[in-house]
């Protein structure tokens, strides 16, 4: 049986955890038992298993700026609805309170020496995030979706959620 002189293979796809590899054959049949592999090219596609991270926390004046592992190219701010459902057994919408109407991120809090957490404005810079309130002019900690179930809306591109997380002195705030 003869298939011409060449044949196209594209259907290769290896899965293999955290990386997709797309294997693009060509193979030249020079007759029916012997075949070679010509222009053989693998491409590795990666894709992501984690959104946001946060791996630090460095205070600056009044504000705090957070840094994030696993952006996948930056992070996004998702945009909130006006109202949710609070419950699966009733149909009924309730209004969406947003503590940080004036900010882009919802779920930050920020505390001072005081130790009184309150709720923060927080605002993407580049793969980091600035978080700050009037009333804590010497923040010592952040802490992002912490909560039962919290208002939050970070994201990295790869549309995965951040993690909730408290930065800070774990050992002042228990």
């Amino acid at each position: 049986m003869r298939f011409g002189n060449c044949l196209r293979m594209c259907a290769a796809l290896i899965f293999i955890p955290c990386m997709v590899w797309a294997a693009n054959l060509t193979v030249k049949v020079t007759d029916s038992n012997n075949a070679a592999i010509s222009d053989a090219s693998v491409v590795a596609v990666t894709y992501s298993t984690s959104g946001p991270v946060c791996t630090s926390m460095k205070v600056e004046a009044d504000r705090v700026r957070l840094s994030f592992r696993s952006t996948d190219g930056g992070l996004v701010a998702k945009p909130l609805p006006a109202h949710y459902q609070p419950t699966s057994m009733s149909p009924a919408l309730k209004p969406l309170v947003r503590h940080s109407p004036d900010g882009e991120l919802e779920g930050f809090a920020i505390c001072g020496e005081n130790k009184k957490w309150v709720w923060a404005t927080a605002k993407i810079d580049g793969n980091t995030v600035l978080v700050w309130s009037r009333d804590v002019p010497k923040p010592v900690a952040v802490r992002y979706a912490w909560g039962d179930n919290p208002t939050c809306n970070l994201y990295n591109k790869a549309e995965l959620p951040a993690a909730p997380f408290q930065g800070g002195n774990e050992h002042d705030f228990q």
